[in-house]
């Protein structure tokens, strides 16, 4: 690993985390959730120990679902039915328990997808609401989903 930046890695593998667990990833999931708590915790030994095996198991997600590491590669996969129908399910849980992070990887999963036509104006809805904090419109948008 280059520079030590434990708050930021912390920061990158919860969104790893949450982003494998909506894929339905659950073992890279386990393992960088492990990550994260060990840099919560400021457990570094954990973090080195563990960090090329958490790559190893992102590279080979990558290659399961054909993603690039060419930077200039701008063309995102289409978001399935199934992944829009778990999408969904997280932002009511979500919303439901207030879980402003929770709600916010979600979203930002779903902007790494080109999304349906049908669905664009849903998930607009609900980045105004969260972007607002307004958790009644928020709660009401997502029981639409």
């Amino acid at each position: 690993m280059g520079e030590e930046d434990w708050k930021n890695y912390t920061i990158k593998v919860h969104a790893l985390k949450s982003t494998s667990r909506l894929v339905g990833e659950n073992e890279i999931a386990e393992l960088a959730e492990q990550e994260e708590h060990a840099g919560d915790a400021g457990d570094i030994g954990f973090i080195k120990e563990n960090h090329e095996r958490l790559m190893e198991m992102y590279r080979g997600v990558k290659a399961k679902y054909g993603i690039s590491s060419d930077s200039g590669n701008k063309e995102m996969p289409a978001a399935t039915d199934d992944l829009l129908k778990d999408a969904y399910a997280a932002l009511r849980d979500a919303a439901e328990n207030f879980n402003y992070d929770e709600l916010c990887d979600v979203l930002d999963v779903l902007n790494s997808y080109t999304i349906p036509p049908e669905h664009k104006q849903r998930i607009a809805a609900v980045t105004a609401a969260a972007e607002s904090v307004d958790w009644g419109l928020l709660k009401q948008t997502v029981a639409e989903l």
